[in-house]
């Protein structure tokens, strides 16, 4: 089934693809938490997931790789996020 492509709004059949972005500038509110569940839940349908961790204050999702979670983390800054998507 073709999936729409957030960005650019492209229709690719090649493979599964979604981008999620979750942000809020209010700490403490859970946002590491749903990511990682569903980075989880997305890898489980068959898509490829990985978490962009741009926190500068704390590194939630960085930490919980380090735990020994199952979806890849890359850490980078927010200035770079374009470039990684």
């Amino acid at each position: 089934m073709p999936v729409l492509n957030c960005i650019d709004g492209q229709r690719s059949r090649s493979k599964k693809q979604l981008r999620l972005l979750v942000a809020s500038a209010k700490g403490g509110v859970g946002k590491s938490g749903l990511v990682i569940n569903l980075a989880a839940a997305a890898s489980a349908a068959g898509y490829s997931a990985v978490i962009l961790d741009t926190d500068t204050d704390q590194h939630t999702c960085v930490e919980w790789k380090r735990a020994g979670g199952a979806i890849e983390v890359a850490k980078i800054e927010p200035s770079d996020i374009t470039k990684a998507l």
